[in-house]
């Protein structure tokens, strides 16, 4: 479904964009929305919790909130601000200031929005560490081939979207979906399956928002093709080079037996440990 959804989105977009504009990108959610919310009653059953419900994390959302999104603008305003203005350090420390806050709060809350005892799981922190880099080396990877497309190219945004199919139907995430909740219990499947959305989005908008700043730096102010295109390639060779890392990682994750078992080191069941 991952692979269907990116393929039609990409080329849905494409045609959009080139036919309609390109802020119908944005307004073709609404719709999906409102047919995916009319046929939840009918799909999906309602489940209860038959234990004492639990206070929201609500210091712990605004945190999380709050520091990322710092955190992504003070990379993204880097293109014209640079690494070492005092703009992009203050906001860069404001987030990380919050970031940590965020994780002291998660130590002490007695219902955390993200347990750390998770990350103590190879698989999960693995998995969760594959997920935050290829996200970042894929999101670019889209954005800065689909601008040599047709800034370079010169190939209209609904050939663009197109030339794009055979990229988002080999992209399969399940294999790593299934690592991140391994040994994980099931009351926690949903926090480790959030965690990994969290890290994937994360890894997408702080990748493309650092390698777009590296593409405007080595372009300058240059705008013919050629000056585009050495920007576009440094950006993506910067981008391929973080799946090494992700293939590293992925490497040193624990080897299961043939018939499915745990390997020689077994993850333990996380539960109730923090």
């Amino acid at each position: 479904m991952n692979a269907a959804g990116g393929a039609l989105g990409v080329l849905a977009g494409g045609v959009l964009t080139e036919y309609a504009g390109w802020r119908w990108v944005m307004f073709v959610n609404l719709p999906i929305v409102a047919v995916a919310l009319a046929l939840v009653p009918a799909g999906v059953r309602e489940s209860r919790n038959p234990g004492p419900r639990e206070r929201m994390d609500v210091l712990g959302a605004v945190l999380a909130t709050s520091g990322i999104g710092l955190l992504v603008f003070g990379v993204v305003r880097t293109d014209v601000r640079g690494w070492t203005s005092a703009a992009t350090l203050g906001t860069l420390a404001a987030a990380f200031a919050l970031l940590a806050a965020f994780v002291a709060v998660e130590a002490r809350v007695r219902s955390p929005l993200v347990r750390l005892g998770l990350l103590r799981s190879r698989w999960v922190g693995g998995a969760n560490v594959i997920v935050f880099l290829a996200a970042a080396g894929q999101f670019a990877g889209f954005y800065f081939v689909s601008l040599y497309m047709q800034e370079v190219l010169g190939m209209g945004a609904a050939a663009t979207g197109a030339a794009f199919l055979p990229f988002s139907a080999g992209v399969v995430l399940g294999t790593v979906a299934a690592a991140a909740t391994t040994g994980v219990a099931a009351r926690e499947g949903g926090m480790a399956s959030g965690l990994l959305n969290s890290s994937r989005q994360l890894g997408g908008c702080v990748g493309v928002a650092a390698l777009a700043t590296v593409a405007a730096h080595r372009t300058g102010t240059g705008t013919s093709p050629a000056a585009l295109n050495d920007g576009f390639a440094l950006s993506l060779a910067v981008g391929a080079g973080l799946f090494v890392p992700a293939a590293l990682v992925a490497v040193a994750l624990p080897r299961r037996a043939a018939g499915g078992s745990s390997a020689a080191v077994a993850e333990p069941r996380l539960e109730r440990t923090r």
